[in-house]
């Protein structure tokens, strides 16, 4: 007799539990999540959903999908122009790309639109965009507005990455 293994994350399943049961599976299934064309047939049925958009938007990213991505990125903006979360998303495809530029640009739209949700992850990702574009003073100008004790997880390419070992990283290139 065969096991049959739990494709679907509980947790995913119940963080989407306000959503209807067709996107709710997909979402929470690693398999489906990543599938295109299952993904563009429940945004055309729901356009209007946040979550499922955001991961087409992801996956169509992550193919190398770049106009079919912005094209779903622009249709978010539309939908919700003042909102943060679209220009976070953006901010942080290109920062795992090493495109530190157009990051940098959507995290300056992400803290402009930010209610404080973003404020602290994307200071300290626009102050790591800043410092990788030879902008050390400007870096220095985004920790000093910061808590001193920030640091976060698996941050690019680090295991633990804190606002003073990018102080410390700012002073070391000043005097050399």
């Amino acid at each position: 007799m065969r096991r049959r293994f739990r494709v679907i994350d509980p947790v995913l399943f119940a963080r989407y539990r306000e959503l209807p049961r067709d996107v709710r599976c997909c979402l929470a299934n690693r398999r489906l999540r990543s599938n295109v064309n299952v993904l563009g047939r429940l945004h055309r049925l729901y356009p209007a959903l946040y979550p499922l958009a955001a991961c087409l938007y992801e996956t169509l990213s992550d193919r190398g999908r770049t106009a079919e991505a912005m094209s779903v990125w622009r249709r978010i903006v539309q939908r919700d122009p003042r909102g943060a979360n679209p220009y976070y998303a953006k901010a942080l495809r290109a920062f795992e790309k090493r495109q530190f530029n157009p990051a940098s640009q959507a995290l300056r739209q992400c803290l402009r639109r930010d209610t404080g949700y973003f404020r602290e992850s994307a200071m300290f990702m626009l102050a790591e965009c800043w410092l990788r574009l030879g902008q050390p003073e400007l870096a220095r100008r985004i920790l000093s507005e910061m808590d001193d004790e920030y640091f976060e997880y698996a941050f690019a390419g680090h295991k633990v990455r804190s606002k003073q070992d990018m102080l410390k990283e700012i002073t070391s290139g000043e005097q050399d």
